[in-house]
């Protein structure tokens, strides 16, 4: 009796949860929305994949399903670099204490720069700039020279503040993360995210660098902004204008994937962190690490954690939660405490990335879903 109970409450929360992502849609938030819940009720595990809406507004013919691929942005940051550098550090390739003098030497370099440790540049603490539009310059270097260039610049810029002294999101701090992981590897970032990630965890057909992977004509892919130099629409092209110049693979950005994807990989994190599941990729010990908040600010080590005001997650997340966001409208949330993991992609930048309807959005979803959940499984009140 109680597994057809919990049956029928799954099926009116996905009724309620598919009609407010429609209504999105209509309410413009973006062209296409998809939404992963995966949690229990009562003794059941209970998994939800919901999609609404278009890859493109030009398209109406090409709905959103499980097979769309997102551009995933930031997401990047920690499920691509933050677990690559973990696993450098144990594999003692890495420390979190080295710093970019002992790991980028022959690199010009301020002084202030060169005392900056890995732990700094996960915890966005380092004193680097957020972001700069090195696109614009890079459009007239030559191709293999860009990267080097890249770095000579971001190496040679002027700090925003004393590292360590306050936290700044900095998209330049993972760039370096970045190819800090190419050349202690010696292999390009999205090749050592599919063999020491992606591979182990199963998850390489649905995440990975399009830098590297031929589109899949069985697959969608929804569309970003028109690129501001070609003049064409970004689908299945990376939005980040400094990742795109650079090749489609970064530190900070170019990681696509799809809803299962995501989800799958947060299933494993959650498992690893709850001690259920061991794994090659990160010990336990390690992600706890990545996983607590740096004193003074919301950051953990390349994971960010709900805010006590005003939080994208919204109200419902405990404090042991973890997740992140990418500019192009994709998010996950992960309660570490409760076992639920919460993981919304969308194209919101589509058609431009001056749409902020996402913003109130967000936080409402994951409140729906919470109070959902929270009231359907005693467990996890």
């Amino acid at each position: 009796m109680k597994t057809v109970k919990s049956q029928m409450s799954a099926n009116s929360m996905k009724d309620d949860l598919q009609a407010l992502l429609d209504r999105a849609v209509e309410n413009r938030v973006a062209s296409g929305i998809a939404l992963g819940v995966a949690g229990h009720l009562d003794e059941a595990p209970l998994q939800i994949s919901l999609y609404a809406g278009t890859c493109a507004q030009f398209r109406p013919d090409v709905p959103v399903n499980q097979q769309t691929i997102f551009d995933l942005a930031s997401l990047t940051k920690p499920l691509v670099t933050a677990l690559s550098v973990a696993g450098l550090v144990e594999k003692g390739v890495l420390a979190m204490e080295s710093t970019l003098s002992e790991l980028l030497q022959g690199y010009p370099m301020r002084p202030e720069t060169a005392r900056i440790q890995v732990w700094q540049l996960l915890a966005h603490c380092s004193g680097l700039p957020a972001h700069r539009p090195y696109y614009v310059r890079l459009l007239s270097v030559e191709k293999k020279k860009r990267w080097d260039w890249v770095l000579a610049s971001i190496l040679s810029e002027p700090h925003q503040y004393r590292t360590g002294t306050t936290h700044l999101y900095s998209d330049l701090g993972y760039m370096l993360l970045g190819k800090i992981v190419e050349i202690w590897t010696r292999k390009t970032l999205d090749s050592y995210f599919r063999a020491a990630i992606a591979d182990p965890l199963g998850v390489s057909e649905e995440l990975f660098f399009m830098a590297a992977a031929q589109q899949d004509k069985g697959r969608s892919y929804t569309c970003t902004e028109v690129c501001p130099w070609n003049h064409s629409w970004l689908c299945g092209v990376v939005h980040d204008d400094n990742c795109r110049v650079l090749g489609a693979v970064g530190g900070h950005a170019g990681l696509f994937g799809s809803l299962s994807g995501v989800m799958s990989l947060c299933s494993s994190l959650q498992g690893i962190w709850a001690g259920e599941r061991d794994s090659p990729v990160i010990s336990r010990q390690m992600l706890k690490k990545l996983m607590t908040r740096v004193e003074g600010t919301s950051w953990c080590y390349g994971f960010d954690s709900p805010a006590t005001q005003g939080s994208s997650a919204g109200r419902y997340f405990s404090s042991m939660s973890v997740g992140h966001l990418g500019f192009t409208g994709t998010s996950f949330w992960m309660d570490l405490k409760r076992g639920i993991s919460i993981a919304l992609l969308t194209n919101r930048v589509h058609p431009s990335r001056k749409n902020e309807r996402l913003k109130p959005f967000r936080p409402f979803i994951h409140d729906a879903v919470m109070q959902r959940l929270l009231a359907l499984d005693s467990r996890t009140a």
